[in-house]
C-alpha cells in the first residue's frame, strides 16, 4: 500500500522538565505581570481609549484562538510523546506549537482589551522570547525525527498560524492510487472515493463532489464511470453524494436512517443547510445487513451522529469503509469533528464501534487516510 497516513513512532525524545513551556509560562507571568501592574496603578500613563470597541472585538477572537489551540493541543501532547509520535495534523497542520502558540494569543487578546500601550508591548516582546525559546526544541526534535520533522517544518509555521492551511490540517485525503489488488481509492479535493474491484464488476462507496476531476482521476486506474455497477452511501453530505450523477446506471443504496435528509423532510443543520435530494431509485440497508455482489459480501454497520442515518461498511470481513465516523489523526482514531456531527454524543458511540476493528481490519476513512491492519492482530 502506498501514501498511507503514518505514526511516524519513535522512542519518547528527551524533553527537559525545565524546558521551553514552563520557562516560558514563568517569563511571562512576570512580563505581563509587570505591564498590568503599571497599567492599573498609572492608568494615565497607559491606557488608551481609541475605537476600544474594535480592541475588544479583536481582543476577544484573539483570546479564543488562543484558548481553542491551547486547549486542543493540550489533550493531545502527552499521549503522543509517550507514544513517540510527532504529532502533524489537527491543530498541529495549523502550527507546530499550537500550546505555547495559544498561551501568545490569550496574551495578545488580554492585551488587546486591556487597551494598555504597555501590555500591547509584550506581545512582540513575549513572540521574540519564544522564538528563541524554542530554537532548543527544534534541535531536540529534528535528532528525534530527521527528514519528517524538517519537511514538517517546512510547510507549518513555528508560532503564528497559516490560515489557508487550517483545512488541509483536519482534511488530508490519500492520493488517487490502487491500496490492494481488490481496493482502489480517487481523490476528490478534500474525499477520498474507495472503489472495490469483485470479480466481474467495481462497487463504489460515496461518489465525492462531482466534478470533472472524478472522471479524469478514474482514468489514472482505468476504469470508467460505467463500469460502476453499484453505490453505497456512507450518508447523504454534498461532499458523498454530488457526484451520482457520474453513475447512472449504478444500483444506489444507502442507510434506512438517512431517509429525512435525503427526502428533504429534515435539515442537516437547522435553517442554514440541507442535504442534496436524491431523486433516483435506490434501496434502504438495515443495521447489519448483509448483501452479496459478485461473491463479495458487504455489512452494513450503523454508526449515526455524523447525521442521523451514517452508516460504514465491512467487505468480506477485511476492509472497513468508515465514511466519517471518524478520523485518523496524529496516530489515533477519533470521533469525527464535533462542528460537523448532528449528535456528537451518537458521534463518539459510533466511534467506538470502529475503535473495536482497529488493527482487525483495513479502515478506509472518507478524509484523513488509511488505518492499517495488522500483521498479527
Amino acid at each position: 500500500m502506498k501514501n498511507k497516513e503514518k505514526n511516524n513512532k519513535i522512542e519518547k525524545p528527551h524533553m527537559s522538565s525545565w524546558g521551553v513551556g514552563p520557562l516560558y509560562g514563568i517569563l511571562n507571568i512576570f512580563i505581563v505581570g509587570a505591564a498590568m501592574f503599571f497599567t492599573f496603578t498609572h492608568p494615565e500613563s497607559f491606557r488608551f481609549n481609541i475605537a476600544p470597541i474594535l480592541f475588544y472585538i479583536f481582543g476577544a477572537l484573539a483570546f479564543i484562538l488562543g484558548l481553542y489551540l491551547w486547549i486542543s493541543a493540550g489533550r493531545q501532547v502527552d499521549k503522543c510523546i509517550s507514544n513517540g509520535i510527532l504529532a502533524t495534523r489537527g491543530v498541529y497542520g495549523i502550527v507546530r506549537n499550537p500550546i505555547y502558540s495559544g498561551i501568545l494569543f490569550v496574551i495578545s487578546g488580554v492585551s488587546l482589551a486591556c487597551e494598555s500601550w504597555l501590555l500591547l508591548l509584550c506581545i512582540p516582546v513575549s513572540y521574540i522570547i519564544l522564538k528563541i525559546l524554542l530554537r532548543k526544541e527544534d534541535v531536540i526534535l529534528i535528532e528525534a525525527f530527521g527528514e519528517k520533522y524538517i519537511q514538517y517544518k517546512k510547510q507549518v509555521n513555528s508560532i503564528l498560524p497559516k490560515f489557508n492551511s487550517i483545512y488541509t490540517a483536519f482534511f488530508y485525503p490519500i492520493e488517487t492510487q490502487e491500496i490492494t489488488t481488490n481496493l482502489l481509492t480517487v481523490k476528490d479535493r478534500g474525499v477520498n472515493i474507495f472503489i472495490y474491484k469483485t470479480e466481474n464488476q467495481y462497487i463504489c462507496f460515496d461518489t465525492g463532489y462531482g466534478s470533472d476531476r472524478v472522471i479524469k482521476e478514474f482514468s489514472k486506474l482505468d476504469i470508467q464511470a460505467e463500469d460502476i455497477t453499484t453505490v453505497l452511501l456512507t450518508h447523504s453530505d454534498h461532499d458523498h453524494t454530488k457526484g451520482l450523477h457520474l453513475f447512472p446506471k449504478a444500483k444506489l443504496y444507502f442507510g434506512k436512517n438517512e431517509l429525512p435528509l435525503v427526502n428533504g423532510k429534515k435539515r442537516r443543520m437547522g435553517i442554514f443547510y440541507k442535504n442534496p435530494k436524491i431523486n433516483r431509485e435506490f434501496s434502504l440497508l438495515e443495521d447489519n445487513q448483509v448483501i452479496v455482489i459478485d461473491n463479495t459480501k458487504i455489512k452494513t454497520i450503523y454508526t449515526n451522529g455524523h447525521t442521523i442515518g451514517h452508516v460504514c461498511y465491512l467487505i468480506n470481513d477485511e476492509i472497513f469503509i468508515s465514511g466519517d465516523a471518524v478520523v485518523y489523526q496524529n496516530g489515533f482514531i477519533k470521533p469525527f469533528y464535533r462542528l460537523y456531527s448532528m449528535n456528537h454524543k451518537k458521534t463518539i458511540a459510533s466511534a467506538k464501534k470502529v475503535l473495536e476493528l482497529e488493527g482487525k481490519v483495513l479502515i478506509c476513512t472518507a478524509h484523513t487516510g488509511l488505518v492499517e491492519k495488522k500483521e498479527n492482530p
